[in-house]
């Protein structure tokens, strides 16, 4: 059973290291963090108050990925499962570098050539866009912070009905279920190029996959999945 506590911490699970990446929404009925990468969705009546965010920046508001068509007859992840897979994954420690937007282009990777360019060009480009040199053409730069995270070793995936996926992502599923204390994942929408959903009780979850085209080249760690008589509550 999901209480306003365990509701919390998934919140806070979802919501990135990184907090500039962290983006934040709610509607009358859910709660929805993500960094492009992930996305939950926790409904709202496990907040007693509203969490506290900044305004939504993007174009698009996060409930419509939600509005997919999904599996009648979902696959079904055992929880015990997906957690003995990622076991397998061997971690390490690393340092990562905090980001924030890049003041001289202000996030967007490009400023005002003004006849500065690297190639002689007699001004003829004035006011066309230039290649930040201050960012890389990133939007971002390092604000001088780190934090340690322990993740999962490069080339190493969790393979999952043809379709893979970054140990360090689909561990955020691993650790809803455990949370919820469910013993299993459902497996609502497969996609080898977008978003896969998955629902644990009524969160409701959509991951990233990884694009792989040799398999020689990495370790991959398979997850099977299997069938239930299961009756979708969304």
């Amino acid at each position: 059973m999901i209480t306003k506590e365990i509701a919390n911490k998934i919140y806070n699970l979802f919501k990135d290291k990184d907090e500039s990446k962290t983006l934040i929404y709610s509607n009358q009925t859910d709660v929805f963090v993500t960094n492009k990468i992930w996305l939950v969705k926790i409904p709202l009546k496990y907040f007693p108050t509203l969490p506290t965010f900044g305004p939504w920046t993007e174009s698009k508001t996060p409930d419509i990925f939600f509005g997919d068509e999904i599996n009648q007859t979902p696959s079904v992840i055992e929880t015990k499962a997906l957690g003995s897979a990622l076991r397998r994954i061997p971690k390490e420690i690393k340092t990562v570098n905090i980001m924030i937007e890049c003041p001289e282009c202000e996030g967007s990777g490009f400023v005002p050539c003004e006849g500065h360019c690297p190639d002689a060009c007699d001004n003829s480009c004035y006011h066309k866009a230039a290649r930040c040199t201050l960012c890389g053409a990133t939007g971002k730069i390092k604000n001088g912070k780190t934090y340690l995270d322990y993740v999962p070793i490069e080339h190493h995936y969790i393979k999952c009905k043809n379709i893979y996926f970054d140990p360090y992502i689909i561990e955020k599923v691993y650790y809803t279920g455990i949370l919820v204390k469910s013993d299993n994942i459902y497996y609502l929408k497969e996609r080898i190029e977008g978003p896969n959903r998955f629902q644990i009780e009524d969160i409701e979850i959509l991951i990233m996959p990884t694009l792989i085209k040799d398999i020689s080249d990495y370790t991959i760690i398979e997850l099977k999945t299997k069938y239930e008589n299961y009756k979708l509550t969304i």
